[in-house]
């Protein structure tokens, strides 16, 4: 996704929870939360495999999965206005770190998180099983989208 942004395609984003092979709904749900923040966000699989839409899991993953997609919702303006920025000057709507932070060598390797724009990191859990991450904040003043608290990044 974040390669196609930088060849300058801004709309993309991949079948969420998968195409050709079954999920689980750990798996779909994390995934499911995730592409709340692709710039093109769907839930999309073939003929011959489960279900794999929110409702098809449990009310855990409906709950997730609302509230992921209820973020987007309120950020839509924000998305918005960098596609509009992406198809006036070709700038990117998802980019990673690396594009923000170019001298900071901690982005350069660092595949796991991205942003909106310049502003918004987004950090998902990718492991399984796993309920949090480590997630790196390069030097900058950061903000918790939820409550508005400054996050202070360790040295």
């Amino acid at each position: 996704i974040l390669n196609f942004a930088l060849f300058g395609i801004p709309l993309v984003g991949a079948d969420i929870c998968g195409f050709f092979v079954n999920t689980t709904e750990q798996l779909c749900t994390r995934w499911q939360q995730l592409g709340a923040f692709y710039p093109f966000s769907r839930n999309h699989n073939t003929y011959n495999t489960i279900a794999q839409d929110p409702t098809a899991f449990s009310n855990y993953s409906i709950s997730s999965t609302r509230d992921a997609l209820l973020t987007r919702y309120k950020l839509l303006p924000f998305l918005y206005t960098l596609f509009y920025y992406a198809h006036v000057n070709g700038s990117t709507v998802a980019r990673p770190l690396l594009s923000v932070f170019p001298k900071d060598t901690e982005t350069w390797w660092n595949g796991h998180q991205f942003m909106w724009g310049d502003s918004l990191l987004i950090s998902p859990v990718l492991e399984e099983n796993a309920v949090s991450v480590v997630a790196y904040f390069p030097k900058a003043r950061w903000y918790d989208y939820r409550n508005g608290t400054e996050v202070f990044a360790s040295e």
